[in-house]
């Protein structure tokens, strides 16, 4: 089996920024950390700051995900998409009936994923497929 190519991203960190990082060679995503100090409550989006912008490969998308361990807290994390020509700051919209997030708190995962080349175009129907038009609970419980 031949090499991986190795995709490269550049990070741009601001003075409160902490550097993105995989605690493990194998995950999947890079933690972002908080660069400021922010209280969650009621429930209510808000945006925290991670103080790093991204420049990501052309044909790629970056995720912003949860991270499994606010979940099970009750913390939510908005799923986000980070765009290759996107260059702002990364934020992160979370919320929670209440919470501390504290500078250097991890927060989310930015997962880097290839970005299908697609084109679009209106049709009178659709090909047929084995699922059809199944939508919510047609595969059983």
């Amino acid at each position: 089996m031949a090499p991986r190519k190795i995709t490269k991203i550049q990070f741009k960190v601001g003075p409160k920024g902490i550097i993105p990082c995989r605690a493990h060679a194998s995950d999947a995503g890079y933690d972002l950390y908080a660069s400021e100090d922010v209280l969650l409550w009621g429930n209510r989006p808000k945006k925290v700051s991670t103080d790093i912008s991204v420049a990501l490969p052309p044909d790629t998308v970056g995720d912003i995900r949860p991270r499994s361990s606010l979940n099970a807290r009750g913390v939510n994390v908005a799923y986000g998409t980070v765009d290759s020509g996107y260059r702002g700051e990364l934020k992160v919209v979370m919320s929670a009936p209440f919470y501390k997030v504290h500078k250097g708190d991890k927060i989310a995962q930015l997962v880097v994923l290839p970005l299908a080349k697609t084109a679009s175009e209106t049709v009178t129907e659709l090909s047929p497929s084995d699922r059809g038009e199944g939508g919510f609970g047609s595969t059983g419980k």
